[in-house]
């Protein structure tokens, strides 16, 4: 039987994992596997904790750092997800792994975590089957899993947003105020249950099947040195006075987003 491999991953096999821009058309060109995939966690009953995840990455690590989720906060707007690099020696929580890789060994490796407690799942023909399509179909760096917590798995939408400048993403609700990225596009990230792509879909852009979507900015995709350093526009010197580079475009003081932004800024960095 496989079992959830929950150990901390290296940076070095984590930073081969594909950015979004270079998977972001797998959810068609890819959609029976996906749907057949999805079909597994019906067939299994698999619990709603459970999603199928588009495996992808926003930034490098460096070594000795994982990528970590945080929820927060933000009186006034409600709760939002970051995900940012955490030194592992300094962490004083338990890590638990958050969305899992099919590993080269055929099982599910974590590759991003979270500080709260993950529930007792038992999936293990799940993970068998799952993880034999996987390897049997090569999809290895395209699709894998997400694991819940209990207080999570409500079907809400949220929407991913780069922050390059501490290498770290922002998840918001669809309610709240978002940057709009200029020549931006979005992919969906997760699945749960029977996955449907419709017939007429011939774009990722145009869908959006479940509860997380991903957005970019075009000219703005990964690369080795993908933070501050890396990205147009990005000001050494941005706070919350002068803005802030988030999802693309320059936050400025008078934007829907920018009080919501700068309280993100303060709150979790």
């Amino acid at each position: 039987m496989v079992s959830l491999i929950d150990t901390l991953v290296p940076s070095t096999t984590y930073n081969n994992l594909p950015y979004i821009g270079d998977v972001r058309d797998a959810p068609v060109d890819h959609a029976q596997d996906l749907k057949d995939l999805g079909d597994l966690l019906v067939k299994h009953q698999v619990p709603k904790n459970v999603v199928i995840r588009l495996i992808h990455k926003h930034f490098d690590t460096k070594d000795g750092e994982v990528m970590v989720f945080e929820t927060i906060d933000i009186p006034g707007h409600g709760k939002i997800k970051t995900m940012q690099p955490v030194v592992t020696a300094d962490s004083k929580a338990l890590l638990r792994g958050i969305n899992f890789f099919v590993n080269d060994e055929g099982k599910p490796q974590a590759y991003e975590y979270g500080r709260y407690d993950l529930p007792e799942l038992d999936i293990e023909s799940f993970l068998d089957d799952f993880c034999s399509m996987v390897a049997q179909r090569g999809l290895h760096h395209k699709f894998g899993l997400s694991i819940r917590s209990d207080d999570q798995i409500e079907r809400v939408a949220w929407t991913e947003f780069e922050y390059p400048l501490k290498r770290s993403t922002i998840m918001l609700q669809d309610s709240m105020p978002k940057p709009e990225a200029r020549e931006a596009w979005s992919v969906n990230t997760e699945w749960d249950g029977i996955v449907r792509v419709p017939r007429d879909c011939t774009h990722v852009v145009t869908c959006r099947h479940g509860p997380t979507t991903c957005r970019h900015e075009k000219k703005c995709r990964g690369h080795d040195a993908h933070d501050a350093d890396g990205c147009e526009e990005v000001d050494q010197n941005h706070s919350v006075e002068n803005g802030f580079r988030v999802g693309g475009e320059t936050i400025l003081p008078g934007h829907p987003a920018f009080e919501l932004v700068g309280a993100i800024a303060v709150l979790a960095f």
